[in-house]
């Protein structure tokens, strides 16, 4: 009988520790990663130049980080995104050319012009700097990454490799539609945090429809009415439901016309 129990109470710590080993190592996105680059998505064949620009122990990343750790910050640009990160170097070029595809897919599903200037992240490896970079700029508290408007960046954290990603997608969806309606940015964001990299390709998950009482209210929902209606969970789901519908339908591009 003891030794059940603590298959028991072991099960939960063994089934996250293979998830966590999992999520850092990918079969598919480690061979692409392995040519420093996915096949780039907008069709013009030409393959991404990795520019890396260390950054010394002891300068700031940038003024407003004043006081807070920066040993070992690095600059990683790719056309159109900007990586500031103190990921080990492997992690950090996984996550610029993964999120440089993530964004042209973007631009490419949605007809985008690329933006005036780059998409810029800051991608913590640990929570404590995370949470002490968020307390200086007024982020929304318990959150995984947010869009700072008066830096004009990206802010996440790492806890595995794919929620890295998936948060980074998220916001750069944001970061690209702010001018679009609160329910038409927060599902093209959760639909994009949720592409499926298969190979060199970029697809959309398909998604199963989602019935929510709030959906009438969504789609009229003025900024700040939308965060106000049901839970975060469920407005989240209601608006990827949304968008993967008109993605099957073909008239995602229209929505934002």
């Amino acid at each position: 009988m003891g030794w059940r129990i603590a298959i028991l109470l072991l099960a939960p710590y063994v089934y996250t520790l293979i998830l966590s080993l999992h999520a850092r190592r990918s079969p598919q996105i480690e061979i692409a990663y392995e040519k420093r680059a996915l096949a780039p998505c907008v069709g013009t064949g030409a393959q991404p130049t990795l520019t890396k620009r260390p950054r010394a122990a002891d300068s700031p990343a940038k003024p407003q980080t004043a006081g807070l750790p920066v040993r070992g910050w690095r600059s990683l640009d790719l056309p159109g995104l900007r990586l500031e990160t103190n990921l080990p170097e492997r992690d950090a070029e996984f996550l610029a050319v993964a999120a440089w595809n993530g964004l042209l897919f973007l631009q490419r599903e949605l007809g985008l012009p690329p933006a005036d200037r780059p998409v810029k992240i800051r991608a913590f490896s640990a929570e404590p700097a995370f949470k002490a970079y968020a307390e200086t700029v007024e982020a929304p508290p318990r959150t995984a990454s947010f869009l700072d408007l008066t830096l004009d960046e990206i802010v996440v954290h790492r806890v595995n490799t794919w929620q890295l990603l998936g948060e980074t997608l998220h916001q750069i969806a944001h970061a690209r539609l702010r001018d679009a309606a609160p329910w038409l940015q927060e599902g093209i964001a959760e639909a994009l945090a949720a592409v499926e990299f298969v190979g060199f390709e970029i697809r959309w998950k398909p998604g199963s429809p989602v019935e929510s009482a709030e959906t009438a209210s969504l789609l009229k929902a003025t900024p700040e009415e939308f965060s106000k209606i049901g839970t975060a969970r469920d407005r989240r789901a209601a608006c990827r439901a949304l968008v993967e519908a008109a993605i099957r339908e073909g008239r995602l591009r229209a929505l934002l016309n």
